[in-house]
C-alpha cells in the first residue's frame, strides 16, 4: 500500500512539473514572438535600426532562455533551427532586405518551439 502512494505522488509531481514547465515554454515564446512582432512593425514604420535592436534584444532572451529549453525540450534540430532562423532575420535587416516574411518565419518558429512544448502524454512520461 505505502509502494502504490508513493507511486502516485511520484506521479503528481511529474505532472505538476510538467504544467509548469509548460507554462513556462508557452510564456517565454510568447515573449520572444511579440518582439519580432514589434520588430516587424518598426521595420514596416522604416525604423531599421530600432527593428534590428529588438531582433538582437529578443535573440538575447533566446539564448539566455535556450538552454532551459534544449534540456526540457529535447529538441536540438528545433533549438539550432530557432537560432539560424535568428541570424538570417539579422542579415536580412542588415541588409535592408526583410519582408514580412522575413519576420513570420522567425515567428512561425517561434511558435513551433512553444507547440513542442505543449501538453501531451509524450511530454509528461
Amino acid at each position: 500500500m505505502i509502494r502504490e502512494v508513493i507511486a502516485i505522488i511520484l506521479l503528481l509531481v511529474i505532472l505538476t512539473a510538467a504544467i509548469i514547465d509548460i507554462g513556462i515554454v508557452v510564456r517565454k515564446s510568447e515573449e520572444l514572438a511579440e518582439g519580432i512582432e514589434n520588430a516587424k512593425e518598426l521595420y514596416a514604420a522604416g525604423d531599421i535600426k530600432g527593428a534590428q535592436k529588438l531582433v538582437v534584444s529578443s535573440q538575447k532572451l533566446w539564448q539566455e532562455w535556450g538552454s532551459y529549453a534544449q534540456v526540457m525540450l529535447r529538441h536540438d534540430e528545433e533549438i539550432s533551427s530557432l537560432d539560424n532562423e535568428y541570424y538570417w532575420l539579422l542579415e536580412k535587416l542588415e541588409k535592408e532586405e526583410a519582408t514580412d516574411f522575413s519576420f513570420d518565419r522567425l515567428i512561425s518558429s517561434i511558435d513551433g518551439l512553444a507547440d513542442t512544448g505543449r501538453l501531451s502524454f509524450g511530454s509528461i512520461f
